[in-house]
């Protein structure tokens, strides 16, 4: 028997149309079932437009109920349909409502984002943004899941991180940038690179980045930023940053990163975590931890589960007493725009601008942590001559 996704029971909608009431909708029973494709059709002003609106919690009805799965929309505030069809529906209008500045790609991804700010929507906002290929989402998404974390432990407002890796694999290398505030970006220099599964059947994160090194640099407003580089001990990218930490900063931790990915190359789950030692910690208490972590076997395991992150904590930590002091939302987010492209092409200098500008047609600038397109005119450069020196 098929579930039923959504029903109404009664369902009237009416407007007042100079002092007398026009019905529109009237005692409407239905019910649509999960997995069924729906067409509701009828002559102009027969009240299609406004049995969708009620059914989307954009306009409310005059009598009557909605029902969607155990809950009922009808009953709720402005604020709780709003959570509801922004979990729940999606919405094709006649007139184009679009954000002027984002792209295409941000305007649809946008709902998404907000309801799923976490890092398996910033590694499928990344895998959409480049087109990679799933062992490329899979090295990628580590790094990103890494470097948003590293980045949240910087306290300044203005305090940037950066992890570059180069191997001589065939992707060749990653970078990722991160603030202390939970955005985070970052491109793979191959994103199409295809490589079979590891003699463990897994994806081959790995063998695509080969042997290499991996480099951190935080800018934190000092007069020279922070670089620290290591060698890559495996290139799966989890080991490596341990073992950074371990090796460049001196801080005994153990890092668990993962992204697991459907079938059809979209991410299913993207998470980790970063355990540090605060000095002084008895030997009970590491050896207790080691043995919780060796029995992990893996972090998307426990994210396929159904876990949430303070559920993957008081997992890992077991009987240690846990205390959640804060939470950080976290995103895909580029800071691009056509201002820091035309302050990128003064800083070439005027000799290179006038070659531009001699060739006597657009060039197009390209962002490569968010694949933006910049086309900058020969009139523009003109005017970008003017401020170089």
């Amino acid at each position: 028997m098929k579930e039923i996704l959504l029903k109404t029971e009664n369902l009237s909608k009416s407007f007042s149309n100079g002092g007398a009431m026009q019905h529109v909708l009237k005692n409407i029973d239905l019910q649509l079932f999960r997995g069924d494709f729906t067409v509701i059709m009828g002559a102009s002003g027969a009240g299609k437009s406004t049995l969708l609106y009620a059914l989307s919690g954009m306009d409310t009805p005059t009598l009557g109920t909605i029902t969607f799965g155990e809950k009922v929309i009808s009953d709720l505030s402005p604020d709780g349909l709003a959570v509801f069809r922004r979990e729940h529906c999606g919405f094709v209008f006649q007139q184009i409502y679009l954000i002027d500045s984002m792209s295409i790609m941000d305007n649809v991804l946008a709902a998404g984002l907000l309801v799923n700010r976490n890092k398996k929507a910033l590694v499928e906002q990344a895998r959409a943004y480049h087109n990679t290929s799933p062992v490329i989402t899979a090295a990628l998404g580590r790094l990103l899941t890494g470097g948003v974390m590293m980045g949240a432990m910087m306290k300044g407002e203005k305090d940037l991180l950066t992890i570059k890796v180069e191997g001589d694999g065939p992707m060749g290398g990653m970078t990722v940038t991160a603030d202390s505030k939970g955005n985070v970006k970052g491109y793979a220099f191959h994103p199409e690179i295809m490589l079979p599964p590891n003699e463990k059947g897994k994806l081959d994160v790995g063998g695509a980045l080969g042997i290499g090194v991996l480099t951190v640099i935080k800018d934190m407003g000092m007069k020279e930023p922070y670089v620290g580089q290591t060698i890559l001990v495996t290139g799966e990218i989890a080991e490596d940053l341990t073992y950074y930490f371990a090796t460049s900063e001196q801080t005994p931790s153990s890092v668990a990163l993962g992204v697991l990915m459907n079938r059809e190359n979209t991410v299913r789950q993207a998470g980790g975590f970063i355990l540090q030692m605060m000095p002084g910690v008895s030997e009970e208490v590491v050896s207790g931890l080691e043995k919780r972590l060796s029995e992990i076997v893996s972090v998307t395991a426990l994210l396929d589960e159904g876990r949430t992150p303070e559920e993957i904590l008081k997992y890992v930590l077991g009987d240690l007493d846990l205390e959640i002091l804060d939470r950080m939302p976290v995103r895909f987010f580029c800071n691009c725009c056509k201002e820091r492209i035309e302050k990128a092409l003064v800083s070439v200098g005027r000799q290179e601008l006038q070659q531009m500008i001699d060739e006597g047609k657009t060039i197009e600038v390209n962002c490569h942590f968010c694949g933006r397109h910049y086309p900058v005119t020969v009139e523009e450069l003109k005017g970008l001559l003017l401020q170089a020196r």
